[in-house]
């Protein structure tokens, strides 16, 4: 059993250390699946097997992140919905009021 240290396995995932640090103390939350540190006294270090098997457990499966192609969020602020048209009551044909 090998442990890995935070900068080994941002590495590995091609990510920066701090979003492992941030998904390792829970500042942020961590993807599905990700293994949890082991603490080492103040340290946390993570088990090479655990890591391994997070990311062959990825390959096959579709990203969180990725959204189907028509519903994409759209940058900046989000657009106000469409207002509601009130329904509007036709004044009565029947001219019996005058």
């Amino acid at each position: 059993m090998q442990l890995l240290k935070i900068d080994e396995v941002a590495t590995q995932l091609g990510l920066s250390p701090v979003t492992i640090q941030h998904w390792a103390y829970g500042h942020r939350p961590a993807p599905t699946n990700f293994p949890a540190p082991v603490r080492i006294g103040r340290q946390l270090r993570f088990v090479d097997a655990d890591v391994d098997g997070w990311i062959s457990s990825l390959r096959g499966a579709p990203s969180e992140t990725t959204e189907p192609v028509g519903q994409r969020r759209r940058r900046g602020r989000p657009r106000k919905s469409k207002p509601l048209t009130a329904r509007v009551q036709p004044y009565p044909q029947d001219g019996g009021d005058q």
